[in-house]
């Protein structure tokens, strides 16, 4: 539990506020002990009390908040502006893709403003689509998209719509293989077992010198988090 954690050895801890426990273990397994999830999400913001309570618990010296997500930064915004603790500070993510880009380089060894000065750049420096479903009918952005239809967003804006998740996964990955060399596709809850055998045989055939890695994050609402570097 965070109240047994040794501190001893930890110069600066991360809050990362995400959900889903493939997306949590991702978390974990890059940061190592420094790291403190926090659930909350696009349906659960958790509130500046609840983000209080496990500052309050950390006993290393600083203190860097990943929200993930645009409506838990205005929350977390307002927690820096009313705390007494020194040393707290923001990596402004808006979503999971920014926020385990910006830990990929955390090194705890490393001063507290070279490590921000890190987690900002990569966090920036990337490229996010994502895949959902469309819960009513609806126009966005001039496109016409139906209930139950999938959603590619790239860069916060809405691409095309799909009538199979996977069609739309294949989609995105295709234009975005012209830009990055390593791609990473975090798979959520409701297209977990999934078989993608084809879309990661596709995309070899069409560019055998990237990398593509498929994870489960097992996340709500959101078929696949892509991430491009």
């Amino acid at each position: 539990s965070e109240s047994k954690k040794d501190y001893s050895s930890i110069n600066t801890s991360i809050i990362s506020i995400c959900e889903g426990d493939g997306v949590i273990d991702l978390f974990n397994q890059t940061v190592g002990s420094p790291m403190h999830i926090l659930i909350g999400g696009p349906k659960k913001n958790p509130s500046i009390k609840d983000i209080l309570e496990i500052v309050e618990r950390i006993e290393s010296e600083n203190i860097i908040i990943l929200p993930n997500n645009p409506n838990i930064l205005v929350t977390a915004k307002k927690l820096l502006e009313i705390t007494d603790r020194k040393n707290i500070f923001l990596v402004e993510t808006k979503s999971i893709q920014q926020g385990i880009s910006s830990v990929i380089y955390f090194d705890d060894e490393n001063s507290i403003s070279d490590n921000l000065d890190q987690m900002k750049a990569t966090k920036d420096s990337i490229e996010e689509a994502s895949v959902s479903i469309s819960t009513r009918n609806v126009s966005i952005q001039g496109k016409k998209i139906k209930k139950d239809d999938y959603i590619s967003i790239h860069n916060d804006v809405i691409i095309d719509s799909f009538s199979d998740s996977e069609e739309a996964l294949q989609s995105l990955l295709s234009d975005m293989a012209k830009r990055n060399e390593i791609i990473t596709v975090i798979v959520g809850h409701d297209s977990i077992g999934k078989n993608l055998d084809n879309i990661e045989e596709n995309f070899y055939e069409e560019n055998n010198e990237k990398e593509l890695t498929i994870v489960d994050g097992n996340q709500p609402y959101y078929n696949y988090f892509i991430l491009g570097e």
